[in-house]
């Protein structure tokens, strides 16, 4: 009889248990902004950053989330204008986002930076490597490092270990941010090391350009190699031409035309292109390949540079956030500089006292139809 009336108000017990439950309000995500350029010519590459840090939110979510609280991405559009992205900064404050993931290019980042400073809200950018935020005490950082790193170095191996001693460059001005200091940090490292003259053609690709009179003026003057500043398609739609025209030209370029469209688009044009990256396509960290596979059945493609900066980013903000769930600017910012050490999808990678971040360096070349080591890391 004991035993009956035990069962009868533990029964009763749990059913008043489950009626609360059910009646308590559903716990809120904690909301993650995104912006990015995921309009216009540069959609393709800023679409494959985005799938990456899809990837990282339903990752963290799969593991339980934030404090009992799962991740949620909000996303906005900032059509490659820095106006929009100024606005989609106080839009995703507005919404409650705890911090920003973005953005794709340079050429937006400085309203970001200036709105999200005014807003008191973190950014963390996967991708933009101008050197024009190098050093600056705000609520800005990046996990992929400053270009000026990569292009002195790519300077550098073109005036050394290729002994060129002129070469074009064609760079476009649409992002001037990260374009100007790629030349600049590409003459220091090339005239450094050996060679003699840069010869600079700016373009912009929002008049639509002709890419056929682009490449024979980069060929005018019989240069012994041509550097490529631009986006995935441009640098494909270049390299189609300086073939047809010279077939034989050593064509390099900047970290931003490596991605899988860059091959899509430019096909064997593009076979034998070199480029100075922080990012090794071949590695065999098992972080690395578990993320690969992961991506290949979620999306059923390659990530890029842009998938893995942006699934690392994610993952970065929501090591922060279990540190502490409510730390948010400054603080959130705080945790994460005193930490200085993270593993990411390669290996380990830090941050200073700024937010900058190194990581290795890697001669890539496109080689039967994919990105390739040039040399082992």
């Amino acid at each position: 009889m004991q035993k009956l009336v035990f069962a009868v108000i533990a029964a009763l017990a749990l059913a008043l248990a489950g009626h609360l439950l059910m009646r308590l309000p559903p716990v809120d995500p904690i909301i993650l902004g995104y912006i990015s350029s995921l309009s216009g010519r540069f959609s393709a590459l800023s679409a494959s950053g985005r799938d990456g840090a899809v990837l990282a939110v339903e990752h963290v979510n799969a593991r339980g989330g934030i404090d009992g609280r799962s991740l949620r991405l909000d996303m906005e559009d900032d059509a490659f204008d820095p106006d929009v992205a100024r606005k989609a900064v106080i839009h995703l404050k507005a919404l409650g986002a705890v911090a920003i993931v973005g953005p794709f290019a340079s050429a937006v980042a400085r309203s970001m930076v200036d709105a999200a400073q005014e807003a008191d809200v973190l950014v963390v950018s996967p991708t933009v490597s101008s050197d024009d935020f190098n050093a600056q005490d705000d609520l800005f950082l990046r996990v992929i490092p400053a270009a000026d790193a990569f292009t002195t170095s790519l300077g550098s191996y073109c005036g050394a270990a290729r002994a060129l001693k002129t070469i074009s460059v064609l760079a476009d001005k649409a992002n001037a941010s990260y374009s100007a200091g790629v030349i600049r940090s590409f003459r220091r490292g090339f005239l450094e090391s050996g060679g003699r003259e840069l010869l600079v053609f700016e373009y912009d690709s929002r008049q639509s350009p002709s890419f056929q009179e682009l490449a024979a003026k980069a060929l005018a003057m019989r240069p012994d190699g041509v550097m490529l500043v631009s986006s995935p398609l441009d640098t494909a739609l270049m390299c189609q031409r300086l073939r047809i025209l010279e077939p034989g030209v050593p064509v390099f370029s900047s970290a931003w035309g490596m991605s899988g469209e860059l091959i899509q688009s430019g096909g064997r044009a593009v076979e034998g292109i070199l480029s100075m990256v922080p990012f090794n396509p071949e590695s065999r960290d098992p972080d690395y390949l578990n993320f690969v596979a992961a991506f290949r059945a979620r999306f059923g493609k390659d990530p890029d540079f842009s998938s893995i900066f942006n699934y690392e980013a994610v993952m970065l903000l929501a090591s922060a956030l279990k540190t502490d769930p409510h730390a948010r600017g400054e603080a959130l910012k705080r945790i994460i500089l005193d930490r200085k050490t993270y593993r990411g999808l390669q290996g380990e990678y830090s941050l200073d006292g700024f937010g900058d971040v190194s990581r290795p360096l890697h001669l890539l070349t496109v080689a039967d139809g994919r990105l390739s080591l040039k040399e082992s890391p």
